[in-house]
């Protein structure tokens, strides 16, 4: 997909690549965020994205089934949609309404036979639900595959949330065994002051001693 958002890398004061290295801590979920949850909705240059296949699907049947309908004078229906299709990774940020359509060139009868005077609408009132193989995005419907994508997201954030905890905890009983391995007794320390103290009275006696 040309023009893709690119990846995000870090590199050293030397220019050399390290992203690979950094794989946990604040940093590291930025980076998963960047270089693999928002792709993976709003593409790159290696997926579409899954923004994009809603918006596609979306756009191509509606306009689909309106070239097939007729309008109230008889003519072929006008899409009504228009995207960029030169990045699969551009659809839905370039999706945008038809500026030559019109009420009068909206097809909504169904040419049949028979027709139907609002057969294209009741079409597409049914297309996020239809599991007929052209409405669908990789076997699933159009809701159901956006749902799916909620789920997903979903699953993410409680993931990371639960990473976090359990880092934060880490952290914590880290902490507690530094100040258990090198805590200072101030009792203990007291202790040793007098000894030392005591030592240095002996010796100065003794010295005493033996200036006398």
């Amino acid at each position: 997909n040309p023009n893709a958002p690119p990846a995000a890398h870090i590199v050293d004061a030397n220019g050399q690549d390290v992203t690979a290295n950094v794989v946990g801590g604040t940093l590291g979920g930025l980076l998963t965020v960047r270089n693999t949850v928002l792709p993976s909705l709003q593409g790159d240059s290696q997926q579409a994205g899954a923004l994009n296949q809603i918006a596609k699907q979306v756009a191509d049947r509606v306009n689909q089934l309106l070239a097939t309908g007729l309008d109230s004078a008889g003519n072929a229906g006008t899409p009504l949609f228009t995207y960029d299709a030169s990045s699969g990774a551009n659809t839905a940020r370039s999706l945008a309404i038809n500026p030559n359509i019109t009420p009068a060139t909206l097809a909504a009868l169904d040419p049949g036979p028979p027709q139907v005077a609002n057969g294209i609408a009741l079409t597409l009132s049914n297309l996020g639900n239809s599991t007929a193989a052209g409405d669908t995005i990789n076997g699933k419907s159009i809701l159901d595959f956006l749902n799916a994508q909620t789920q997903v997201i979903g699953q993410q954030v409680a993931n990371a949330t639960s990473g976090q905890t359990v880092a934060q905890q880490s952290v914590t009983q880290a902490q507690a065994l530094r100040t258990q391995q090198s805590g200072v007794s101030l009792d203990g320390e007291a202790i040793a002051v007098m000894d030392l103290q005591r030592g240095y009275q002996a010796v100065s006696k003794m010295i005493t001693v033996i200036d006398g």
